[in-house]
């Protein structure tokens, strides 16, 4: 038996395999949407843009520094502030300004500083942002 559909078929795990759809969708650069983070204004970023001009950014982009280093991922988006988490097995979120966003496409954003310049400042403080939801409001 050499139908396509057999377990043994010399298609099967060459071409038409359930892995070689697993890898094609792995290899795709977003084979699924990922959830909305937040939206960034261009007027509040380092681009010389129409001002009015706004992305929506999805959790799991890329935030990089100007030389390219990956800092880590957005998981929120709060008042002028991007919140990036980093680490992969004890992630931790740092706030990071929006201002700092000097270039924007469809998988990542990359900030006006080195890495260098990255590591010399503390990210870690949550921003009190004036936000309605923000619970970091002293009382």
């Amino acid at each position: 038996m050499t139908d396509a559909n057999h377990p043994r078929s010399p298609r099967g795990p060459r071409g038409n395999s359930a892995h070689s759809g697993l890898t094609e969708l792995i290899h795709h650069e977003r084979a699924v949407p990922q959830p909305v983070a937040g939206v960034i204004h261009a007027g509040e970023t380092e681009l010389d843009l129409d001002p009015t001009e706004t992305w929506e950014i999805e959790q799991g982009t890329d935030v990089l520094c100007e030389d390219g280093d990956k800092i880590g991922e957005v998981v929120d988006i709060l008042p002028g502030y991007l919140v990036v988490e980093q680490g992969f097995y004890d992630p931790s979120d740092i706030y990071v300004p929006i201002g700092l966003v000097a270039r924007h496409d469809d998988v990542s954003l990359t900030l006006a500083i080195t890495a260098e310049e990255f590591e010399q400042r503390d990210w870690s403080e949550r921003p009190e942002t004036g936000d309605p939801d923000d619970d970091t409001t002293e009382t």
